[in-house]
């Protein structure tokens, strides 16, 4: 399923904009689906938010952008502190499938050092 910012399972979060100055001297120009995200993603992780929402959300902005070291180290948290596992079956699962979307993003992207 694409990602979407309006759905409503994103209702309950204030999107947190990236913080510029008034005249940056450089903007990066985002696509609006990525801004969105890490809007998002700011918001869970200031709330520190470990659940299934957050791990989908950053499975979506490390596809969009590997190298992003802020997301692979807030995903390391969720995945280490989750809510959302019912048990340790369920954990164990979730590691399983991080370590094959790992050798996924790694083979598509050999040089991306994050994903070490």
């Amino acid at each position: 399923m694409p990602f979407d910012a309006a759905l409503p399972i994103w209702a309950d979060v204030k999107p947190i904009p990236q913080s510029d100055t008034d005249a940056p001297l450089c903007p990066i120009l985002y696509s609006p689906e990525y801004s969105a995200a890490m809007d998002l993603l700011r918001a869970l992780r200031s709330s520190q938010e470990h659940s299934a929402r957050a791990l989908t959300l950053t499975e979506h902005l490390v596809r969009l952008n590997p190298s992003n070291f802020t997301v692979w180290d807030y995903r390391a948290h969720v995945l280490i502190n989750g809510t959302h596992f019912t048990d340790q079956s369920a954990r164990s699962q979730a590691l399983r499938a991080e370590l094959d979307l790992l050798d996924d993003m790694a083979t598509g992207s050999m040089k991306n050092y994050q994903i070490w």
